[in-house]
Formats: C-alpha cells, sequence, structure tokens
C-alpha cells in the first residue's frame, strides 16, 4: 500500500483484515478504519469483491444488516466465486430472523467450498430456526466431521454441542448431556476466537438438557458454570444472549422471580454484555428461555407475552403446556 497506494487489491484486503480485529471485543476505530480502506479500494475499483464484503462486514457489527446485504450481495455479483459472499449475506438474513432466505444463501456457499465448518454451522443454525430438526442435524454433523480436518476452512469448535440441542429438542435429554460435553471439551481443547462462546453454548445446552431430565441441581451446576465464566469474559461476542439463557435456566431451575427479572433486565439493555448476534443465540431464542422462566416463577400474563414476541421473532421451539 505504501508503495503502490492507488492499487486496489492490497486495499481491499487490509480492510477485511482490519475489520476481524472486532471479533476479539468491540473496537470501533478498527470499524472506521475498515470502512474507510473498503471505501477507498471501492473508489479506485468497484469490482473489488473483498472490500465489498469488508463494507458488509463493518455494517453487520453495526447491526445495519440490510446495508450489510446490500454490500454482501454485490460482492457475489463481483465475484460469484467467492464463497464469503454469500456466507455473510446469509448471516444477514439469519440476523434479522429470516431463516428461510438464510438456507439458500448457505447452500450456495457451501457449494463453492464444502470444507468451511462455520457455513455448515450457520446452515444447521437456519435449519433449527424453522424447526427442521434432520436437517439441522445432518448439517451439525458435517460441521462437527470438519473439526479434525487439518483441510478445513473456519472450522468449528463445538459442533457436538449444537448436534446436542438437536437431541434435547429431539427429546433425548441423555444424549443431548453427553453431545454437550463433548462440545464443551471441544472448545476448552481449541484455540479458535470464538472459543469462550462455543463453551458457553455448550453449557447452556447443557443445562437445559438437564431442566428437560428434571435433574435441577446439575441444571444450576452447568449455567452457574456459563454465569462465572462470562463474569470474567463480558466482553465474549454474543455473550448477553448467553447470560441471558442462563439466567432463565437458573430461574427455572430454582423458582427464581429475582432471577428472571434479573435476565429481563439484562435483555432489556441494563449490562455491559456484548449482544452480537450468534448461531444459536438470537432474540427469538433469548425471548422463548425467558417466556419459560416467566411461566415457572408464576407469572402467566407474562409468559404469554414473551412467548408472543419469541414467534415475533422467529421462534419455532413447541411451548408444551
Amino acid at each position: 500500500m505504501t508503495l503502490c497506494p492507488d492499487w486496489a487489491p492490497p486495499i481491499a484486503l487490509a480492510a477485511w483484515i482490519v475489520g476481524l480485529r472486532t471479533i476479539a471485543a468491540p473496537d470501533p476505530a478498527a470499524l472506521e478504519e475498515s470502512q474507510a480502506l473498503a471505501e477507498r479500494a471501492l473508489a479506485l475499483d468497484p469490482l473489488q469483491a473483498r472490500a465489498w464484503v469488508a463494507k458488509g462486514y463493518v455494517c453487520t457489527a453495526r447491526r445495519r444488516y440490510d446495508q450489510a446485504l446490500e454490500a454482501f450481495v454485490r460482492a457475489i455479483e463481483v465475484d460469484p466465486q467467492d464463497f464469503l459472499a454469500p456466507y455473510f449475506a446469509a448471516c444477514s438474513e439469519m440476523f434479522t430472523g429470516r431463516p428461510q432466505d438464510a438456507i439458500p444463501r448457505y447452500r450456495h456457499s457451501l457449494e463453492l467450498e464444502p470444507r468451511q465448518g462455520m457455513g455448515w454451522l450457520g446452515l444447521g443454525s437456519a435449519f433449527l430456526g424453522r424447526g427442521l430438526l434432520g436437517e439441522a442435524r445432518h448439517a451439525f454433523e458435517r460441521a462437527l466431521a470438519l473439526e479434525g480436518d487439518p483441510a478445513a476452512i473456519n472450522r468449528t469448535a463445538a459442533s457436538a454441542s449444537y448436534l446436542a440441542e438437536v437431541a434435547r429438542l429431539q427429546g433425548d435429554p441423555a444424549r443431548a448431556r453427553r453431545m454437550a460435553l463433548e462440545g464443551v471439551a471441544a472448545a476448552e481443547a481449541s484455540d479458535l476466537a470464538y472459543r469462550d462462546f462455543f463453551r458457553g453454548y455448550g453449557l447452556g445446552v447443557l443445562g437445559r438438557a438437564a431442566l428437560d431430565a428434571g435433574d435441577h441441581e446439575a441444571a444450576r451446576a452447568a449455567f452457574g458454570q456459563l454465569l462465572a465464566m462470562m463474569k470474567g469474559r463480558p466482553g465474549v461476542r454474543g455473550g448477553g444472549h448467553l447470560v441471558v439463557q442462563a439466567l432463565a435456566g437458573v430461574a427455572r431451575a430454582s423458582c427464581s422471580e429475582a432471577l428472571w427479572q434479573e435476565a429481563l433486565q439484562l435483555f432489556s439493555g441494563q449490562g455491559t454484555y456484548r449482544f452480537d448476534p450468534m448461531f444459536g443465540c438470537l432474540d427469538d431464542k433469548d425471548l422463548f428461555e425467558l417466556a419459560l422462566a416467566a411461566r415457572a416463577v408464576g407469572q402467566p400474563e407474562a409468559a404469554r407475552d414473551l412467548l408472543a414476541r419469541a414467534r415475533a421473532a422467529g421462534a419455532s421451539q413447541p411451548f408444551l403446556e
């Protein structure tokens, strides 16, 4: 960039790399720098697909999902062979409560590059959002198979935990607990950027599976580990969702209205945790878990209201009476 300041490709790549800094922690300065670099690259050459992806990534980090989708669609038009653009376009659809529109985009991305673990995890999460448990299981199994593949791209470290959630929803809490423990162990043994999120997600599934089995002590232990971890790592991406779900779970296990109220307040934005959208951690899931907790602590009207909000946000899981 110093030697050739008017050559667009390295500027576009720099825009992308700088934007990725925000995975570890919120960094408004990095987002500003990434956007400026992307705009600079596109001013020099509007056919730089990676610059469009970087621009969309910045919009995603700012939760401007419609603008992000426009940038990703433009990247697809510029370079139809780039698997990242349809992957992130799918994420934009997912994060705005449109899993049915995310599914074909994830499939397109995976047709271009089937070795991407996060792509399979995203596809499985979209299927899960539609209540298509068999399809979700297949996608998560593909992601799990790639975790030990040195040729894999964008590997995951907790696909077993997502398989555990499928097993739980299929009515097999014993298998769900075994798979969740495998997912937690895999996350702990990894050095991936989303390691802490994956570990927390697995603990959350473990807690919900224990609740389904009627083992409230084990549920409190799993949720307690999640909450302790997040207290020490409040900057984990998507951690706010995990904490809301854990508090709601402990409220159910302990019949504690105070913990349910704490979860409600956190969901309403009263806290320091990050509420970035992540696979398995969107508003619909938070609202559904809050509705379950409301029912457990004797708040039927609040439960109905929260369930209605969860359904409006896209939740499809049965709310068994």
